[in-house]
């Protein structure tokens, strides 16, 4: 947890500068069985998405 607004507002002008932000609307209970489907390959629900994006672009 941030110590304080300056460290707070300091990580999200880093992940501005550093990230890409996507946001998906999926049909409800998705995101908990996506969550499932992670935590059994010990992933995150995001390193999975990357993966699985990732695997479809070599292929196509």
């Amino acid at each position: 947890m941030p110590a304080n607004q300056n460290q707070l507002e300091y990580i999200r002008e880093y992940n501005k500068a550093h990230y890409d932000k996507v946001t998906f609307l999926l049909p409800s209970g998705t995101k908990t069985e996506w969550k499932e489907i992670a935590d059994r390959v010990g992933l995150s629900i995001t390193k999975m998405v990357i993966s699985a994006v990732e695997k479809f672009s070599k292929k196509n």
